[in-house]
């Protein structure tokens, strides 16, 4: 069988990653979880019912800092979406000093009309 998945997130936060819930089903999942930061509050607030690592698909997540990443990826939480009737989207977007920092907005951000009207992702690591 598959490993112990409350001992995996545990280790994963443990170690230093930096995750944001960016989907929900919210047949399994309140839709209130969608942009939560990915951390042992989080964890402890998830029903039984729900895999802390997502593995029955009740989420999915963004990691945008961690051990293996070179530097931290600088996050804006955008607007939350309904989709298909189920699932809760929170968009995510890299702040405008990360985009420049890393190319134009154009380059960073295709098509992006959006953009500045987030609010700055709880915890997030600036450039």
């Amino acid at each position: 069988m598959g490993e112990d998945t409350a001992a995996l997130a545990q280790a994963f936060v443990g170690a230093g990653y930096r995750a944001v819930l960016t989907c929900v089903d919210t047949t399994q999942l309140g839709p209130e979880f969608a942009g939560r930061e990915f951390d042992a509050t989080l964890l402890a607030d998830l029903p039984a019912t729900v895999d802390p690592c997502g593995e029955r698909g009740e989420f999915h997540t963004c990691v945008y800092a961690g051990p293996l990443f070179a530097e931290p990826l600088s996050l804006i939480l955008g607007e939350r979406v309904r989709r298909d009737a189920r699932f809760e989207y929170c968009d995510v977007e890299l702040a405008p000093s990360a985009a420049s920092s890393r190319g134009s907005h154009s380059e960073a951000c295709p098509g992006c009309s959006r953009h500045g009207r987030g609010s700055s992702l709880p915890g997030a690591f600036g450039p």
